[in-house]
């Protein structure tokens, strides 16, 4: 897996701010055509808000709070699993989203009210899981403790 920071706004009408993106490289992957969404929720999870996208494809605006987590994790296995994408791709795609989400809910979300826009995209090329904020603070580097838990 690969993860990319590039900083560039969510160039699809998304929130603006960073864009961290995490791509996972299926081996031999074939194209997924004509895949819907995720299964339903289960009541007290976020609902999300969907916008037009591709088949394969997931967008959704989660609100940006920590109890969402699970919700999220959830929503891309479940989206994930209807594609058909292989168990140990969907593993790291989850984790990915898990730790891009936290990323974002923890480093630029400022008001009860913020959101993050999770993008799944599933190709024959790629499995693509981003995250994008509505912070226009771009994150700055630090030296981290070799035994820090982040940064």
């Amino acid at each position: 897996m690969t993860t990319v920071t590039d900083g560039q706004s969510n160039a699809e009408d998304g929130p603006v701010g960073r864009t961290p993106t995490a791509v996972v490289r299926p081996p031999g992957a074939t194209d997924v055509a004509g895949a819907t969404g995720p299964a339903g929720l289960t009541a007290g999870d976020p609902v999300p808000q969907f916008r037009s996208a591709p088949p394969g494809c997931l967008r959704t605006t989660v609100p940006a709070d920590p109890s969402r987590a699970s919700a999220v994790r959830r929503l891309v296995t479940e989206h994930l699993a209807g594609l058909r994408v292989p168990d140990d791709q969907c593993d790291s795609a989850v984790l990915a989203a898990d730790e891009l989400f936290a990323n974002a809910v923890k480093h630029a979300s400022t008001d009860p009210a913020d959101t993050v826009t999770l993008t799944i995209e599933w190709s024959a090329e790629a499995l693509r899981v981003t995250v994008a904020d509505r912070s226009p603070v771009l994150p700055r580097g630090r030296t981290a403790d070799t035994d820090a838990e982040s940064g």
